[in-house]
């Protein structure tokens, strides 16, 4: 069996690439990650929690790769460990998470309001 080769990661997305969107992965596909990982550094990255990737991928995932990303990055894993875990709230903090969540609604609200003009009303204010 050759080495594997150092400084060389591979990383994949799960849904649509080792997987159909949301679905499980083919034993094919699991077989050929693992030979993969045998020549290469292995990571997968999703934007679903560990939980549903696990449901794609196996239970094992996160001793099956030698990185695993879930919630887009935000929680990271290798070989096995956690190593990481961001989130929104941790990021920015109390006080700009509530400001970034009051702009959002309020610029929700504007689409909402937005789409219960009349068509031509609205392309006409488009247009303008």
């Amino acid at each position: 069996m050759a080495a594997r080769k150092a400084g060389l990661i591979a990383l994949f997305d799960v849904d649509g690439t080792l997987t159909a969107p949301r679905k499980e992965s083919t034993p094919q596909m699991l077989k050929f990650m693992q030979e993969l990982r045998k020549v290469v550094t292995v990571g997968v990255v999703g934007g679903s929690d560990l939980v549903k990737i696990s449901e794609q991928l196996g239970n094992t995932v996160t001793n099956d790769y030698d990185y695993v990303f879930s919630e887009n990055g935000l929680v990271a894993h290798k070989d096995g460990k956690l190593i990481g875990k961001q989130s929104l709230k941790s990021y920015l903090g109390d006080e700009k998470l509530k400001m970034t969540k009051k702009y959002l609604d309020g610029m929700q609200m504007i689409c909402r309001n937005l789409l219960t003009l009349p068509s031509i009303t609205l392309l006409t204010w488009i247009f303008q």
